[in-house]
């Protein structure tokens, strides 16, 4: 009796396995996400870091090469010549809300092709929002029943990026960052 492999080599069986495996899953990535989200999640990311691209207009994508490349564009990390650091801060609205923002980038000497790396933490916080409830929730609002303020309490979104990037030749760099978000509203709190 011969014996015969189920996948051989280069056979129509595994060929046909790894095609149909290949069509799921870009069939699977164009699927929209059914879950539901809130309008403004995670929008404080798209203010962006350091003045120099808030001075473009948010063109920082190919612009930088300093520390806010972990945010703008990772690969421009392997285009750093020295270690940078970056603070920010910003207010609106009477100190309601609170913009604030760290970056570093490093360059490796001891790398044959160019490689950085940097970490940025941001967010978007704030205090003194007045909670608030009717003297009597039974009855509508009016003058005898008018809102008191029950606490007064803080907000805020943060983000911690991660990022390297490492040059492949002369014209490509490739670069990655870990994006890691937390989120604190009155009552509800969250990682992800």
């Amino acid at each position: 009796p011969r014996s015969q492999t189920l996948f051989p080599s280069g056979g129509p069986l595994l060929r046909r396995g790894i095609g149909t495996l290949g069509v799921t899953l870009v069939g699977l990535s164009l699927i929209p996400a059914t879950a539901q989200s809130a309008k403004y999640a995670g929008e404080f990311m798209r203010l962006g870091l350091g003045a120099r691209a808030w001075g473009y207009g948010g063109a920082g994508v190919a612009l930088v090469n300093d520390a806010t490349s972990v945010y703008w564009n990772p690969a421009n990390l392997a285009l750093q010549s020295r270690r940078d650091i970056m603070l920010m801060h910003s207010e609106t609205f009477g100190s309601l809300l609170n913009y604030n923002a760290a970056a570093f980038g490093l360059p490796s000497r001891k790398s044959e092709k160019p490689l950085g790396v940097g970490l940025a933490v941001f967010g978007l916080s704030g205090g003194g929002v007045h909670r608030t409830r009717l003297a009597d929730p039974t009855q509508p609002i009016s003058p005898s029943n008018q809102p008191e303020v029950v606490e007064t309490v803080g907000h805020g979104d943060w983000a911690l990026y991660a990022g390297g990037g490492r040059g492949l030749s002369q014209a490509w760099n490739l670069g990655a960052t870990l994006k890691i978000m937390y989120r604190d509203l009155v009552d509800v709190s969250g990682i992800g």
